[in-house]
């Protein structure tokens, strides 16, 4: 229940609260005590007026309360679905994402552990196609720009010379497997 004294459990008596019955009224003086009595309870007495002013502003500022409440929760889903939407698009970009490059890495033929000793022997293998020597001023005259995609795959997979990838091309009317082979072989 409420102990004032003893517990502090009472409105209003928190950690700094005292006790101080000394200050409540320890005179004896009778007539002081009984005046301020009555003035009290004529200040506490009000029209009814006034009170069903007060309960009307009271229920006025609850339900601006209730109003401000219900927007707050309106806001805070509206921002909750955009956010869903949010790692939705994030999410299917994601897997375009990983779906191209997956791709990417079938058609190169590597996979990410196999990356790492294909870049070793690209090194060798543009070592030793730097080596050999072939007539460029043929290709040069047959070079055709739907071949600049091939000859780049034949870069990544670490054939270095482009020149001698595009001839290459040329004589294989563009077929990457069989480019693959004759470089290996030679």
């Amino acid at each position: 229940g409420r102990e004032d004294r003893d517990g502090g459990w009472s409105k209003g008596s928190g950690k700094a609260w005292l006790w101080k019955g000394y200050e409540l009224g320890t005179d004896d003086s009778s007539s002081g005590s009984s005046s301020s009595s009555s003035s009290g309870t004529e200040k506490r007495k009000l029209s009814k007026a006034d009170r069903r002013s007060r309960k009307a502003a009271r229920r006025a500022r609850k339900a601006r309360k209730h109003g401000l409440k219900e927007e707050r929760r309106a806001w805070k889903q509206v921002c909750k679905e955009a956010k869903k939407k949010w790692k939705a698009e994030v999410k299917v970009a994601t897997r375009e994402y990983k779906r191209v490059k997956r791709q990417f890495r079938e058609a190169v033929g590597t996979s990410p552990d196999e990356q790492a000793s294909a870049e070793q022997v690209s090194e060798q293998a543009c070592h030793e196609q730097g080596g050999m020597d072939v007539d460029t001023s043929a290709s040069e005259k047959q070079i055709d720009p739907t071949y600049d995609d091939k000859c780049a795959q034949l870069v990544e997979m670490g054939f270095c010379n482009r020149d001698l990838n595009r001839q290459f091309l040329t004589a294989c009317d563009g077929d990457v497997s069989a480019v693959v082979a004759q470089l290996a072989i030679s």
